[in-house]
């Protein structure tokens, strides 16, 4: 059988099966090959290839677009084609019979951690993945950054299990270019330094063995404003007066997420062990299930150690506080803290669907954590990100970089579970996967009639499978909650009464459901009842005070109550833990900012928002008009009229009389004030208010 060859890691090379190039030149065509190449099985769905490569275009233009590339990479591969591309309907697939990689060997070598494997995948690592690949796509650009972290993450732990070996049996050469290799990937990490110091050391080429740590010195003090460790600093006194040198076998300090007392690391029989222990109720639910590991102290000093035990236990009680996330306890968690693939390893043992591991280094006043999420079935990392902190008040940074974490973890949990329920067939669904799909659906179009209206279907097919799902419930009266926002709402007590009667079921069957909190202090909010809203929702807040919504409620009932500054900070503490969405609370900052007069500020806010709300653009065109720009608020009043009474909106009210119950049904500003000066702005804009 006609096979071709991958090469990813570094520059992209795609290799006929005599060795010759096969000549594929556009960027997309390339992005198309690598997505299915690292896909489970070598085989995605349409749709997500076109959400990685044409995420901006409309879905007719996208299909198009992956039609063409499709053709393309046919003409490219030639006569191949037809023993490469799998194609049908739904899917897009690579032959594995067909087709070899670079990374698909790198797992298995990485999968089997003796010496020789490990050197054979750290030798296959030829630089990032996709090297000098451009694509002009943020959400390529993610999965990307990712997939790249998720390699580099892999060949660094490689490397560092390398320079253990080496350093234990003084290999000095073979430390030497591991130590170079690790402080290429990691040049603020230590051990490589170490490791080079070491290996010039026992070759007796002590000037380069006190150069590197004068290396490591000037990058830490130039860039972090730190010095090297104490390990660092032990090696170069011994370095100096001359106690290393050849014969000499003391072993190089590493810090990792594993023992360094043996190699090649084996798995050990904790999880099983805990497993036992475990009630097993939880375990096979439908729901996503996810396990934190112990996060790793790359502190020199082991009394840091509670630092990351501490954020590890904080990330697992505020997961736990999302009831639809089955989150493992904190015994099961300590259990993978010897494993080498502990993520793959839990989902075998354990069931778990995703794992979150990360590390924490605390340097002079500096903190460092960094995260990673984990598909565990796969061993595929999902997300990654880096936090930087100043170390003032260690418990109040521990909250905060909880929160980021959490509010992250989340949004990408959803996100990946949605794509998973869009694969399934309609039979295999449960009461959580249609829920999930109403929540993606209106996270990105809500307000829409047709939109909130397929969603409460979804909501309904969840309950037809189980009538006391909480959840379900609560996904209605949210969605009642967006219809009284919106100009097509035509009875808006009834939906009042209806946000009531949904959120009452949700919380009889689950009194801590914080979203049927939000929607009840929503509905009160609306009645104008303002401390029953606010008691609400501070009760929504203790429930889950990682939830970003919860949060961003508060600051906007703060705000229609008059208290500008408290409504203010309370949308910057929202948006500072969460970086999925933003609109709500940058809103709540531009009417704040607008009511104190700050008409230059406002904008900023309402202009940063992603989606064009009629709220968004009532907002700057009212600033923008108050600043005496008045085309620029006459063409933004131009597209809020032409949002407001589009095919979208079926019913959008044109009459005057409509406009100013529209108005004051979805603003109830409590102090009078506050209110006609909103409406001042709108009127000098041109938009209509009664």
């Amino acid at each position: 059988m006609t096979q071709i060859r991958l090469k990813l890691l570094g520059e992209f090379e795609c290799l006929a099966e005599d060795g010759t190039l096969v000549d594929i030149a556009l960027a997309k065509d390339q992005g198309l090959l690598a997505i299915l190449a690292l896909s489970p099985d070598f085989k995605s769905s349409r749709s997500r290839i076109i959400g990685l490569l044409w995420s901006a275009r409309g879905n007719e233009q996208a299909r198009a677009s992956l039609r063409q590339s499709l053709w393309s990479l046919k003409k490219s591969i030639g006569n191949s084609v037809d023993g490469v591309l799998q194609i049908d309907r739904r899917h897009i697939g690579l032959n594995p019979n067909s087709v070899i990689t670079d990374v698909t060997r790198f797992h298995q070598l990485i999968a089997s951690p003796t010496k020789e494997s490990l050197e054979e995948a750290v030798e296959l690592y030829h630089g990032d993945l996709l090297t000098g690949l451009e694509i002009r796509d943020r959400v390529w650009q993610e999965w990307l950054t990712i997939e790249r972290e998720s390699l580099r993450t892999r060949v660094v732990k490689a490397l560092r299990c390398l320079i253990d070996h080496y350093g234990a049996g003084s290999q000095s050469e073979q430390l030497i270019e591991a130590g170079q290799k690790l402080v290429k990937l990691e040049p603020f990490q230590e051990e490589g330094y170490r490791a080079m110091m070491r290996g010039y050391a026992e070759c007796d080429q002590r000037a380069m063995a006190l150069k590197q740590y004068e290396r490591c010195r000037e990058l830490l003090q130039n860039e972090l404003d730190t010095s090297p460790d104490s390990a660092t600093r032990h090696l170069f006194s011994q370095v100096k007066d001359g106690s290393i040198g050849t014969g000499q076998n003391d072993r190089v300090v590493t810090s990792d997420i594993r023992s360094t007392s043996r190699f090649p690391l084996q798995p050990t029989s904790k999880v099983s062990q805990v497993l036992e222990e475990l009630p097993r109720t939880g375990v096979n639910t439908s729901t996503p299930s996810i396990l934190v590991m112990p996060f790793v102290n790359l502190s020199d000093d082991r009394e840091q150690d509670y630092v990351a035990r501490g954020i590890t236990d904080n990330i697992i009680i505020a997961l736990t506080r999302f009831r639809e996330l089955f989150v493992f306890a904190y015994k099961t968690s300590l259990a993978t803290e010897d494993m080498f693939n502990a993520a793959t390893d839990a989902h075998e043992q354990l069931g778990a669907r995703y794992a979150v591991e990360g590390a924490v280094q605390k340097t002079n006043n500096r903190i460092r954590v960094s995260a990673r999420l984990i598909d565990a079935q796969t061993g595929r990392h999902l997300w990654a990100q880096n936090y930087d902190r100043d170390l003032h008040d260690l418990l109040t940074v521990q909250d905060e970089i909880t929160g980021l974490v959490v509010n992250s973890l989340i949004g990408t949990v959803e996100e990946t579970d949605h794509r998973r329920t869009l694969e399934k067939p309609p039979e295999e669904l449960a009461a959580y996967d249609y829920v999930l799909k109403a929540r993606v659906l209106l996270s990105r179009d809500r307000y829409i009639k047709t939109v909130e209206y397929e969603a409460r279907d979804y909501y309904r097919k969840a309950l037809e499978l189980d009538q006391n799902y909480a959840p379900a419930y609560a996904g209605l009266a949210v969605s009642y909650t967006n219809e009284l926002h919106c100009t097509w709402c035509e009875q808006p007590e009834q939906a009042l009464s209806t946000i009531e009667k949904y959120a009452n079921k949700a919380l009889e069957l689950d009194s801590t459901n914080s979203m049927a909190r939000y929607a009840l202090a929503t509905a009160y909010y609306l009645r104008g009842e303002y401390e029953r809203a606010n008691l609400e929702i501070e009760h929504a807040i203790t429930i889950n005070p990682n939830d970003y919504h919860n949060v961003c409620a508060k600051a906007w009932f703060l705000t229609y109550s008059g208290h500008l500054q408290e409504g203010l900070q309370c949308s910057i503490d929202a948006l500072r833990t969460n970086p999925y969405a933003a609109d709500g609370c940058l809103e709540t900052i531009g009417l704040a900012q607008y009511l104190s007069g700050d008409y230059g500020e406002a904008l900023l806010a309402f202009g940063k928002t992603e989606y064009n709300s009629m709220f968004k653009l009532a907002g700057m065109a009212a600033c923008y008009a108050q600043l005496g720009r008045l085309e620029e608020a006459k063409h933004i009043s131009q597209e809020f009229i032409k949002i407001s009474v589009g095919e979208e909106s079926k019913k959008a009210p044109v009459a005057g009389k409509h406009w100013h119950s529209y108005w004051n049904r979805i603003y109830k500003f409590k102090v009078e004030n506050d209110r006609q000066h909103f409406l001042e702005g709108l009127r000098k804009a041109g938009i209509p208010v009664s």
